[in-house]
């Protein structure tokens, strides 16, 4: 994973330590669902308490050929996640291309198609 940003931490003392700034992914990849996720974008913004940054970050199943992912966004103690795609679409055919690599069949039922998730 390549990163560039800055961010200054500071601290008093008995109070918890606080962060400004920004990291940025540049390049980067993560596993998850079973499948290697490229990393379209990826910043995370500190402008108080160290622990809860805010993300925006969203990666996509490589060689998607609709584009299908995941997004992140909001802050760490309150994260909205959601499945994307290049194109319009249910959440049911993005999720089956984010695991799966293709459209759900139509033969296939949502409870199935959850449980090889």
């Amino acid at each position: 994973m390549e990163l560039t940003g800055m961010v200054r931490v500071t601290s008093s003392p008995g109070q918890a330590p606080a962060a400004r700034g920004q990291v940025k992914v540049v390049k980067g990849r993560y596993k998850a669902y079973g499948q290697e996720l490229d990393i379209q974008t990826g910043v995370i913004t500190f402008a108080g308490p160290l622990d809860n940054p805010t993300l925006n970050v969203r990666a996509n199943r490589r060689l998607s050929a609709v584009g299908a992912g995941v997004e992140v966004t909001g802050s760490v103690s309150s994260p909205r996640v959601r499945l994307v795609a290049d194109e319009a679409m249910s959440d049911k055919d993005k999720l089956a291309y984010l695991v799966l690599g293709h459209a759900a069949s139509s033969q296939r039922d949502d409870n199935a198609l959850a449980a090889s998730a």
